[in-house]
């Protein structure tokens, strides 16, 4: 049989992994902006990228001598910088907050949010309800609130975000820690564009485990897989996980991450790792963590802002290969504001110089430039030039030297390969550490014939 080669540009997303991160998912800091600063507190907020590249921020603002409070709304005039004074999306004479927001693939701006009134008799606010509201010009304007059904008969507090998922189906993280459902964590779930919703449950206090838990954050990490953060109510304040198989229809029971905060927030970037951020119980802060295997285990924790004065509600999103960090904080005594934080990426290279050559007719040998302080290599083979996703792919082959042979190839089928290192732990449990991007790859064409 006769083997030739001919090699071919391939891309491809981040694979999972963990490892010594300092040397090689470096995130930088950008830019820095404050959004809005007040002597009123800041609450809940959300943001998003529209269409035209401007950052629209939703929040609310509660004046404690107020039985009132506000949706409120700022815009950059470029991406974070120059913004817009506040301007009032939804007053109703009821305490308005809890605001998400999310930009769908056709352009269209939802918003969802809580709203209750106050009880003078009883000194307490009483729940109505979960409310939409949606924009058809890029968040111009806005129509009048609308209450979605499935979250008026419980206490159900909207937290989080809005996810849409790769089938459009949208999903919006709720709780309740005391009231009618007592405890519970869920998302409204809406398979048409946001015009009818049901309760999708993730975990209920009712059940017999002893879990207290609230504040989802939902993403979507692969094909009808899905992970759920939310935080314990305990003193000890941890945060937990949960997946679900199935496009969020079922879950799993949570469990613990070992990560120590309160509303966390998470994102996947354009390279396929996971990125969470938390309020911190200690040090008092921000702090962000890397998952490189959709979520089986976090790694290398560290303060993103350290504050004398709180920091609170953080949200996190990718656009455009950055990330892009939003959270309110106790600026001083009586002045509260928003602040957002861009910070940039610098993965791990991928494998440079893969070639394949051919011994005796029958073994393909595979050869590439050795990169610094990689632990091991990762081989990858397929049958096309269209490799699977992340979550698919599997590796063929895994090798503490730049170069392999392999042995198991078939006359008459074509062969694709590609290369990644990893470095960390790797070395000392295979199948862990970060994994670089895969390198070019090289096709190899094996041709009818015998041996």
């Amino acid at each position: 049989m006769r083997i030739k080669y001919i090699m071919v540009l391939f891309f491809a997303v981040l694979f999972a992994g963990c490892g010594k991160i300092k040397e090689l998912y470096k995130i930088d800091t950008e830019k820095v902006a404050t959004v809005i600063e007040s002597d009123n507190n800041m609450g809940h907020l959300d943001f998003i990228k529209l269409g035209d590249g401007k950052i629209f921020v939703v929040f609310t603002e509660h004046n404690e001598r107020s039985a009132e409070s506000e949706i409120l709304m700022c815009k950059s005039k470029s991406g974070i910088a120059g913004w817009s004074k506040p301007g009032v999306l939804v007053k109703s004479g009821w305490k308005c907050y809890n605001p998400v927001v999310c930009r769908l693939k056709d352009g269209l701006v939802i918003i969802v949010f809580n709203q209750s009134r106050r009880d003078d008799k009883k000194g307490s606010d009483i729940p109505i309800g979960i409310f939409l509201i949606e924009s058809f010009d890029n968040g111009v304007t806005f129509t009048a609130p609308r209450m979605i059904p499935a979250g008026e008969k419980s206490s159900l507090n909207v937290s989080g975000g809005i996810l849409e998922a790769e089938n459009g189906d949208l999903f919006v993280g709720v709780s309740a820690a005391s009231g009618d459902v007592a405890s519970y964590v869920g998302a409204l779930l809406s398979e048409d564009r946001g015009e009818t919703w049901r309760r999708v449950d993730i975990f209920s206090g009712d059940s017999t485990d002893s879990f207290n838990l609230e504040n989802p954050s939902i993403i979507e990490t692969g094909e009808k897989d899905f992970l759920c953060l939310m935080q314990s109510r305990d003193s000890q304040g941890f945060i937990y996980e949960s997946i679900s198989k199935d496009g969020g229809h079922t879950w799993s029971l949570p469990f613990n991450t070992g990560m120590e905060g309160t509303f966390p927030g998470i994102v996947k970037t354009g390279s396929g790792s996971m990125f969470a951020v938390f309020q911190d119980m200690w040090p008092k802060g921000i702090s962000i963590i890397w998952s490189y295997n959709n979520g089986v285990t976090w790694e290398d924790e560290r303060p993103l802002k350290n504050a004398q004065g709180n920091c609170m509600y953080p949200i996190v999103k990718s656009f455009d290969d950055k990330i892009y960090i939003a959270f309110s904080q106790d600026i001083q005594k009586n002045k509260h504001g928003i602040r957002i934080i861009i910070r940039k990426n610098t993965l791990l290279k991928s494998p440079s110089g893969l070639s394949a050559s051919v011994d005796h007719n029958k073994y393909v040998h595979l050869r590439w430039n050795a990169t610094q302080g990689a632990d091991y290599y990762a081989v990858y083979r397929d049958t096309s030039d269209s490799f699977d996703s992340l979550l698919t792919r599997k590796r063929f082959a895994t090798v503490f030297k730049s170069s392999y042979i392999d042995e198991s190839v078939k006359q008459g089928q074509d062969y694709f390969y590609s290369i990644t290192q990893v470095i960390g732990r790797g070395k000392l449990i295979i199948g862990t550490g970060m994994e670089s991007r895969p390198s070019k790859s090289v096709k190899v064409v094996a041709e009818k014939g015998s041996y």
